[in-house]
């Protein structure tokens, strides 16, 4: 689980980071609207926390663009508003924010809140793999009893992409690219090895262990250019 707080216009840092680093928590900051989305760029926050006294209108209208846009709508928001100012509160209530904290800062108040998103995004991680884990049991089981439904092994090559197995599903595209060779699906084969090829470019970082992978792959699509 990514514990990791993104700190927004914080009026009082130094008590947000000591209660953070109590729990556990990773502490970055931003200004503004610009310097959350570099932010975020960088490195998605598990929690984003909006502080209203210094920010006033500019804070609703980043919690606004926060929850918009579906690449940052779905990291948990928490918004701190002086208790004068609760219209500010009720007008964010409708964006809506996950979880709100008063000002004067309580320490304790805000721990607790802090302690709760944590265990919420923990939740929905573990149901998340759970369930992504049953998916990639149930496709294996399926290609096992009919090893050519290649609908199947695609799919189940884009779940191993997604979850970081790489290895797993470069091996699915391979049987999935032979599989088509055999059907004289050469088109198809072609396709597949270089989606093999796109995503081993993603994996800069470890090129070196892929270099003969990469050869052999440049190999058979000068094999396949010719069918």
């Amino acid at each position: 689980m990514e514990r990791d707080v993104l700190l927004i216009g914080a009026a009082h840092l130094a008590l947000y980071q000591g209660a953070c680093k109590e729990e556990n928590v990773n502490v970055r900051t931003a200004n503004d609207l610009r310097s959350t989305l570099t932010a975020i760029e960088e490195k998605a926050p598990g929690l984003i926390l909006v502080d209203h006294e210094i920010l006033e209108k500019r804070s609703i209208e980043i919690c606004q663009t926060l929850k918009k846009y579906p690449g940052t709508q779905y990291i948990p928001l928490l918004f701190a508003v002086p208790r004068a100012k609760l219209q500010e509160l009720v007008e964010v209530m409708f964006i809506p924010i996950n979880d709100y904290i008063f000002l004067p800062l309580d320490l304790d108040d805000f721990k607790l809140r802090l302690h709760a998103q944590m265990d919420l995004i923990k939740l929905k991680e573990e149901k998340k793999l759970m369930s992504v884990a049953e998916k990639i049991e149930e496709l294996e089981k399926l290609l096992q009893i009919f090893p050519d439904y290649n609908a199947a092994r695609q799919e189940l090559s884009e779940i191993y992409e997604k979850v970081g197995r790489v290895d797993d599903a470069l091996q699915a595209l391979l049987k999935l690219a032979k599989e088509y060779y055999r059907q004289n699906n050469f088109g198809f084969a072609m396709d597949v090895i270089s989606r093999m090829k796109t995503m081993l470019a993603k994996q800069s970082a470890n090129q070196n262990d892929y270099t003969k992978f990469i050869e052999a792959l440049e190999r058979c699509s000068q094999i396949l250019k010719q069918k």
